[in-house]
């Protein structure tokens, strides 16, 4: 299986090589890269970086940018895949750079820059069928990501809704339990002066008293309702909502194409 980002080292655009030790940086870099020691690999495009000068900038700063993305540094590689296309004058280097910057965006699901970047790279190659595939990739995950941020809005204002809808019933409730709690009392008082006036004793038993005062507290506790949707359950809705976004992102990514491998310069 071919790695996400490969080494570019262009047969058309060999590197400059001004010193022995810019060729022993580089050939162990590119040694450790193939063997999958992609720290060590950074360490001496690094090093190789500094001592170069011009044009031989473009290919190392992509050479570097495959090591960090192997590292899953992919704000750092895509500095370097763009001063690559910044610098090179290469029509292939920039557009597998601003390819592999798209990659990088995507895994960083950076999804509106990435499709920037490929349509960057279809401009200068406008025959890469990698590059349309991975475009084609990440605008369904654009697509996907708006609706389901659609959706999250419409849920919220669903709720919203409901909770203005619960709120009013809840006082409409109340009011009509102050204006019969009014009635109630006034009846009473009605109640107590005929008690009074036939000799009867208005003041109730102990147990008639505190038989009263629970139920009263009965009544007054308000009834949940069934089938409201409590705040701490939407959020958990919203969030495994969330979690199935990127189950579906992570999914869609494994379909991402790789970086093509192009043939390296035979003698350093």
């Amino acid at each position: 299986m071919k790695n996400l980002l490969a080494l570019l080292l262009l047969a058309s655009t060999p590197f400059m090589v001004q010193g022995q030790s810019e060729k022993k940086l580089l050939r162990d870099g590119n040694k450790e890269y193939q063997a999958g020691q992609f720290d060590k690999a950074e360490i001496n495009y690094r090093k190789a970086l500094i001592k170069e000068n011009g044009t031989e900038k473009a290919e190392g700063n992509f050479n570097l940018g495959t090591s960090l993305f192997q590292l899953e540094r992919y704000e750092d590689a895509l500095k370097h895949m763009n001063d690559a296309a910044t610098l090179s004058e290469n029509p292939e280097l920039k557009a597998k750079a601003h390819y592999n910057a798209g990659n990088s965006l995507l895994k960083a699901q950076k999804l509106e820059e990435a499709i920037e970047a490929y349509k960057q790279s279809l401009r200068l190659n406008p025959l890469d069928a990698d590059a349309k595939h991975n475009l084609s990739l990440a605008l369904q995950m654009k697509k996907q990501q708006d609706q389901q941020k659609d959706q999250n809005k419409d849920q919220d204002k669903d709720q919203d809704k409901k909770d203005d809808k619960d709120k009013k019933d809840q006082d409409k409730e109340d009011d009509q339990k102050d204006k019969d709690g009014d009635k109630d009392k006034k009846d009473q008082d009605g109640d107590k002066k005929d008690e009074n006036k036939d000799g009867k004793d208005d003041k109730p038993k102990d147990g008639d008293q505190k038989d009263g005062d629970k139920k009263d507290g009965e009544q007054k506790q308000p009834q949940p309702k069934e089938g409201k949707l409590s705040k701490e359950e939407a959020q958990r809705l919203l969030q495994a909502l969330q979690n199935r976004e990127k189950e579906v992102q992570q999914q869609m990514l494994k379909k991402m194409k790789p970086g093509k491998k192009t043939k390296s310069e035979k003698d350093w």
